[in-house]
């Protein structure tokens, strides 16, 4: 259990050191940047460790080595078949490095699900310069920009959708991890 919460303490501050290296969001309202990276946690994450998940032996090895059948226990099976149906659409892309840095900072800025956000114009700027960036990037691979983009947008629809269904288990989940029960902070940004 130490290194469940190791891993997610590492996760957090790791989260945090990404959301201050995209360019702007140092400079939001902190409340703004607090909404931002609470509405985006699961997103960033799993663009992170999207090449963790192997689809064909339902395996995961991110910073702990689980099987589809271990996290169904936790999360019921509808969740994770759902995490590896994303999983396997979004190894399909075969995303970049650079790619997934830029997609993980495209999903932070994302405003819609944040609708207190003080400073909601500066934050749609730095959504778009992202979304140039992400153009940039992904023009020098691939040849039809347009096609890889109507999938990733699908991809992202997909993410969008793990992440309300992720909400609503995670609410429901009552977990009986002392190590957890005793770090506030960190049971917030696992469970939400």
């Amino acid at each position: 259990m130490t290194q469940v919460l190791t891993s997610i303490q590492l996760g957090v501050k790791g989260m945090l050191s990404f959301a201050m290296a995209v360019p702007g969001f140092q400079e939001l309202d902190s409340e703004d940047q607090a909404s931002l990276l609470k509405a985006s946690r699961f997103d960033i994450w799993y663009v992170g460790h999207i090449r963790c998940f192997n689809c064909t032996l339902m395996v995961g090895a991110c910073d702990w080595e689980f099987h589809a059948e271990e996290l169904a226990q936790v999360w019921g099976a509808d969740l994770v078949e759902f995490i590896f149906r994303m999983s396997r659409q979004g190894n399909l892309l075969d995303f970049s490095t650079e790619e997934i840095a830029v997609l993980r900072a495209v999903c932070l800025t994302f405003t819609d699900r944040c609708p207190t956000l003080k400073e909601r114009q500066r934050v749609e700027q730095i959504h778009i310069f992202l979304w140039d960036v992400l153009k940039y990037v992904v023009s020098r691979t691939q040849k039809d920009f347009n096609h890889w983009l109507s999938k990733t947008v699908n991809f992202l629809c997909l993410l969008r959708e793990f992440g309300i269904k992720f909400e609503s288990a995670s609410s429901q989940l009552t977990l009986g991890w002392e190590v957890l029960s005793d770090n506030p902070l960190l049971l917030s940004a696992f469970l939400g």
